[in-house]
């Protein structure tokens, strides 16, 4: 869908539209669930992790999702779990755990062993892309 829409609106423009629907939908819950939200200095500092993410890495999605394909987008974003733990590991030394290990085994199974044999994960990705826009709606 970002995809889509991305044809029709820049990618600032569209971030801006996705986060601030995300935050009138949040506050929309809290108030709906009355729930209590203190906003002091502690709070307003952890705010400020949200300009990392999403504000930052979103940006950085949509920017490169308007330069690229969608399956490409599909895979880089299913790599990313295994590429943040590679990253911990690597800089800063972060300690893998077997069960952590298994996660991203199972996850790297799933993108390309579990592809039809001789099929990279991109192209049987392009493959089940191609099959859904088949579909009749």
């Amino acid at each position: 869908m970002s995809k889509y829409a991305l044809e029709q609106i820049p990618p600032l423009t569209l971030l801006m539209v996705q986060l601030f629907v995300s935050v009138a939908l949040l506050w929309f819950a809290v108030l709906v669930q009355g729930v209590r939200v203190r906003l002091n200095r502690d709070a307003l500092r952890l705010g400020l992790i949200g300009i990392l993410n999403p504000g930052l890495a979103y940006m950085f999605s949509l920017i490169g999702l308007s330069r690229t394909t969608a399956s490409m987008s599909a895979v880089l974003w299913a790599a990313e779990p295994i590429l943040i733990i590679g990253f911990a590991w690597l800089l800063l030394c972060e300690r893998l755990t077997w069960p952590l290990l298994a996660s991203v085994w199972s996850q790297g199974w799933m993108c390309g062993v579990a592809a039809p044999v001789r099929c990279s994960a991109i192209s049987w990705l392009s493959s089940a892309s191609a099959a859904v826009r088949s579909i009749p709606s």
